[in-house]
């Protein structure tokens, strides 16, 4: 499989799959600015999920410090498609206790999507 085309700039994506689980790691900054290059992000993520590429998917955010409404709702798209598989993968959003911040963006996503989110 050829490896994701991670993002690096303001915000940086890196992307792992191993044993069928991609891992991605956000570092940074994910607001209006940079929601235009994650939102292409997703969509391979997107449409590689729902080829059957991977059996989980888990966000790493311990090193993203901001992130907008703009980039929740690439996330629920996201997860909108997955919930339509006929065999969803689950998603875990990974977040940071020192940015408390995270736990909460995340728990609408877990809402959406209650049988294949897990927000730690």
């Amino acid at each position: 499989m050829t490896p994701l085309r991670d993002i690096d700039g303001e915000l940086t994506t890196r992307s792992i799959v191993a044993d069928e689980t991609l891992t991605v790691q956000l570092i940074g900054c994910l607001d209006m600015g940079t929601t235009p290059s994650f939102a292409d992000f997703m969509l391979e993520v997107t449409s590689r999920t729902i080829a059957g590429a991977f059996r989980a998917i888990h966000f790493e955010t311990a090193e993203l410090y901001l992130m907008s409404s703009s980039a929740i709702s690439c996330f629920a798209n996201f997860l909108k498609s997955v919930k339509r598989m006929e065999q969803p993968c689950p998603v875990t959003f990974r977040t940071s206790g020192a940015h408390r911040w995270q736990l909460r963006a995340f728990q609408p996503l877990e809402r959406l999507a209650a049988n294949v989110v897990h927000v730690e």
